[in-house]
């Protein structure tokens, strides 16, 4: 058995390595690193938005959540509308009639 340290030498080497390469793979400039998700995140939730006729809203990522901020356009913007009356303003209205 050799105990002159030789393998041990290798061993570190080996570990160094291995951890050079793991962070290599998780912050390197690469598609599926944890910066290349994001700005495909960002990327896709800003294509939605603009395919949507909301380009103007800006797009922030924390991590994997997209922040949205800014404001929608003109009320007289073609399209369907952004948000429907809840239930209980149609119900007061049909009472009303």
């Amino acid at each position: 058995m050799n105990t002159q340290g030789s393998c041990w030498t290798g061993f570190w080497l080996g570990c160094g390595v291995a951890l050079f390469t793991a962070i290599a793979a998780m912050f390197g400039p690469h598609p599926v690193s944890m910066t290349g998700v994001e700005a495909r995140l960002k990327a896709q939730v800003e294509r939605a938005l603009s395919k949507s006729g909301l380009g103007e809203i800006a797009v922030a990522m924390d991590g994997q959540t997209a922040v949205l901020s800014g404001g929608v356009g003109p009320p007289n913007r073609r399209g369907p509308p952004l948000l429907r009356s809840p239930p209980q303003d149609r119900a007061a209205r049909i009472s009303a009639a």
